[in-house]
């Protein structure tokens, strides 16, 4: 799948949040796209740590709907705008999430059917972790290795989850994102990250958010 988007960084300067974040839309969804087996493969490896129901009850109860209920188009876009509240807008503004939701939407419906089942949502909600994770590792590591280390986690931790908090109370958070690193190495080594475990970061990420809503 081909997807156009308007990269217009000036040359030699650094891409902006959103740039970035369409580069790795369109990387992340071609993979996808044309590897569906592997990227199976991938999904299947973070499930074992992972619980994906929670972001799909989160969708669910948004859109007060029964848990069993698959999702159809509508559903999937109303989805993608709760996404959006819960995530927030670091990276792309409200009305691109309705976009990027409408476009992920082929993808998400492998067999066409018209809906989007629990396995198909288990694929969806790890191309939209894949493309947080890429989307880090191409703004973050800064020595282009493929892996994310102490020193680029720590400015990553900074720039994305500081929100201009008291020393103290940035400490807090630091630590706190720091335990999730660790929670979510797939190796046992939380001195690197790799695009999976940035990927199981992010998912637990998007998981504490939604217990902190219970």
């Amino acid at each position: 799948m081909k997807l156009t988007f308007s990269l217009l960084a000036v040359a030699n300067a650094r891409p902006t949040p959103t740039q970035l974040f369409e580069k790795a839309f369109v990387e992340i969804v071609d993979y996808f796209d044309q590897n569906l087996r592997t990227f199976q493969n991938y999904v299947d490896l973070l499930d074992v740590n992972y619980n994906y129901e929670l972001l799909w009850d989160f969708c669910h109860d948004e859109l007060e709907l029964d848990y069993e209920v698959d999702l159809d188009h509508d559903s999937f876009i109303g989805c993608g705008k709760a996404v959006a509240n819960l995530f927030g807008y670091a990276h792309i503004g409200f009305s691109y999430w309705e976009t990027f939701f409408d476009i992920l939407w082929k993808n998400a419906d492998v067999d066409q059917s018209g809906v989007v089942v629990w396995d198909e949502w288990r694929n969806t909600e790890a191309v939209l972790a894949a493309i947080y994770s890429k989307l880090t590792l191409d703004e973050f590591d800064d020595n282009s290795d493929g892996v994310m280390n102490n020193q680029e986690l720590a400015a990553f931790v900074r720039e994305n989850f500081d929100d201009g908090l008291p020393e103290d109370e940035k400490e807090l958070r630091r630590e706190l994102m720091h335990d999730i690193w660790k929670m979510s190495q797939l190796d046992g080594d939380d001195q690197n990250g790799d695009i999976f475990e940035i990927s199981q970061f992010w998912m637990n990420f998007w998981n504490l958010l939604i217990e902190d809503l219970e």
